[in-house]
């Protein structure tokens, strides 16, 4: 009896063996798959090493997924030095002073532009005194509009304080511009009695004669009646006939 036992036995071992060597061998026209030691995840990177490459990729230090080009880059550094200038013209002023001499005066005219608003005096002067005013783009002539459109009074009083002379004709063309949308009477005034004659004054002028007719053709061709007869008065006449054509 304890022979069959052992018999009985050795035959359910046999055969969970063989059981077990069919389970693992791979069914045929399969590979059999490969095992190798676990990949393990990186252990993200502490929150400073986080942000430090976070400002890192903005400003373009390393591979980002912005798609940002350098003139876009420019752009938005600009617009964020006006912004800055805006609550702090000393601090956006240093800043500006550090960006490379091929594209300082640009960063310095956008700090002016950021602190006419509040400080619009302040900003001529600073322009005058790195000389933007003699560089292309009419930056001191813009910041005397962007004045001129918050307090033109004030505007008008400082002009009337300047020298006389082209320099100043030119700013008074930007004045004539704003105060003819609101005083046509007193823009022609300004253009007529306060300038020079020449170019400037001829285009302060026209820029009042269109300001004027398109608020009150009447008014401004009664004005342009007592021109004194010449080049101006012709140019003027037919400015008013192209406005009163397309009414």
């Amino acid at each position: 009896m304890k022979k069959i036992i052992l018999g009985f036995l050795g035959l359910c071992l046999a055969t969970a063996l063989v059981v077990s060597q069919w389970q693992e061998a791979p069914t045929p026209g399969t590979t059999p798959k490969k095992t190798g030691p676990k990949t393990s995840r990186k252990a993200p990177l502490p929150r400073a090493d986080r942000e430090t490459r976070v400002r890192q990729e903005d400003e373009g230090n390393v591979g980002g997924d912005t798609d940002e080009s350098p003139v876009q880059r420019e752009s938005r550094q600009l617009i964020e030095l006006r912004e800055r200038a805006e609550t702090d013209a000393e601090a956006a002023w240093a800043s500006a002073l550090e960006w490379p001499e091929e594209k300082r005066a640009q960063a310095l005219a956008e700090v002016c532009f950021g602190m006419a608003g509040a400080k619009p005096l302040e900003a001529i002067e600073r322009a005058r005194g790195a000389h933007l005013d003699r560089l292309p783009g009419a930056i001191e002539e813009r910041l005397v509009q962007q004045w001129a459109t918050h307090d033109v009074s004030a505007a008008l009083a400082w002009l009337m304080k300047e020298p006389g002379g082209e320099s100043r004709d030119k700013l008074a063309i930007r004045l004539t511009y704003v105060l003819s949308q609101t005083d046509p009477t007193a823009a022609a005034k300004l253009a007529l009695e306060q300038m020079l004659p020449g170019s400037s004054q001829d285009e302060a002028v026209m820029i009042v004669v269109t300001q004027w007719a398109n608020k009150d053709l009447p008014a401004a061709n009664a004005w342009v009646q007592d021109f004194p007869e010449g080049p101006l008065q012709e140019r003027a006449a037919n400015e008013l006939r192209m406005i009163a054509e397309r009414r």
